[in-house]
């Protein structure tokens, strides 16, 4: 499986929270800390989200005996852009799957496993349509509590904010959109799991204390920059759930769990939460392309300006957006129709009446384009244009605009 083979990165409308977090100072000082410490897979994250070269060596001998433990791992390769079934000693992807049993992944007490399990896999280029995705996808979606959480565990009386926010991640990967009915629910739950002090607990239901935590503040970040929702516009008495997390920052670059409490052991991975947030990233922070992918030249057209362009590994078009969207930095949102899935939006560029967006293989005329854009197979050497318009303009306006590189 490779990974971006090559991109071109043009000023893009990127998810607003990158500028309240730079305004208070670069990032050098969380950096270096995260470098200070023992890698694990969340710092490899971390690093990679902050634009570092992780090495990720520590992983070549990696074994365990449980799902979970092997789903961070491959989101860290697939992350620095390494594939997870020949990187290490033990393929972790076959090993992965091992764990797949009565239409589940993992202990079939957990629903964590199925959630971070739809992640690493979608990461390392697994196609939604296999049957681990879509099983694992129905026991995520049953699980959910009436008040749109999601449990750690599937016998849990109540959901919480971390696992539900990632849940959201892994529902968005496998083709829920944030306006689906199980998507807005836990949106909304995790909207009102707000404190007042802007940021978020674990369990808002807990009976042993709810009050806000960084972690808490980073998963429910991350999720919001998945569906595109800037954070800072969620507030509670002026303060959004970045305020709180840039509350618990130290001089020394990590962040406390909660307010007045000092380093402990797991302060590097909840550091390494914040980052990841902070950064307007989330999960997978980086996806290798689908193995059977072939190589294609792409570039995408927005309204006003060109979003990104480069070569890339893709079956079909649809999925070459997918899998570009975590390098350019942009986001976008997919309607599933009657005629199948349909790329409603990128960033700000929202279908409406006749404008929207629409996509070319080898600039031919759109009135020869037959097929939705999930369904047309790409071939190698093949060149993709996505433009936002009007049917109208046809190719005039993409004439304009230069040419596809050639690689």
């Amino acid at each position: 499986m490779n990974t971006i083979l090559s991109k071109i990165l043009f000023p893009v409308i990127i998810i607003n929270l990158v500028l309240p977090y730079l305004a208070s100072g670069d990032i050098s000082t969380n950096v270096s800390y995260l470098k200070s410490k023992t890698p694990n897979p969340w710092l490899t994250m971390a690093l990679v989200a902050s634009g570092e070269t992780a090495n990720v060596d520590y992983l070549k001998n990696f074994t365990s005996d449980s799902a979970i433990n092997y789903e961070a791992p491959i989101l860290a390769l697939a992350a620095s852009g390494k594939d997870p079934s020949v990187f290490a000693a033990e393929n972790l992807i076959t090993k992965l799957k091992s764990f797949y049993s009565e239409n589940q992944i993992g202990d079939p007490a957990l629903l964590n496993d199925d959630i971070f399990g739809v992640l690493a896999l979608s990461a390392a280029g697994e196609a939604t349509s296999s049957e681990i995705i879509v099983n694992a996808k129905s026991k995520i979606l049953s699980s959910q509590k009436p008040d749109g959480s999601f449990p750690y565990s599937v016998s849990s009386a109540n959901g919480d904010t971390n696992t539900t926010a990632a849940a959201i991640m892994s529902l968005l990967e496998v083709g829920l959109s944030k306006n689906d009915e199980p998507v807005v629910k836990a949106v909304t739950y995790l909207k009102n799991s707000q404190n007042d002090d802007g940021g978020f607990p674990y369990d808002p239901a807990s009976p042993w204390g709810h009050d806000s935590d960084a972690s808490s503040d980073a998963w429910v970040i991350s999720a919001l920059n998945k569906i595109g929702e800037n954070p800072s516009s969620l507030q509670k008495n002026g303060k959004s759930p970045i305020d709180h997390l840039l509350s618990l920052e130290n001089s020394s670059g990590f962040f406390s769990y909660m307010s007045g409490a000092t380093e402990d052991s797991f302060s590097p991975v909840t550091t390494s939460y914040a980052l990841i947030a902070l950064l307007g990233k989330s999960l997978p922070v980086k996806k290798l392309a689908p193995s059977d992918g072939v190589k294609i030249s792409y570039r995408l057209e927005g309204a006003s300006r060109q979003i990104c362009a480069g070569e890339v590994q893709a079956l079909n078009p649809l999925e070459l957006v997918k899998i570009v969207s975590a390098d350019c930095g942009f986001s976008y949102e997919i309607t599933n129709t009657a005629y199948g899935p349909y790329l409603s939006g990128i960033n700000n560029d929202k279908a409406a009446g006749s404008l929207g967006w629409m996509y070319t293989v080898n600039s031919k005329p759109l009135s020869d384009i037959l097929v939705g854009a999930n369904d047309y197979e790409l071939k190698e050497g093949d060149s993709v244009l996505w433009f936002f318009g009007n049917w109208t303009d046809k190719l005039t306006r993409a004439s304009l605009i230069g040419e596809i590189p050639s690689g």
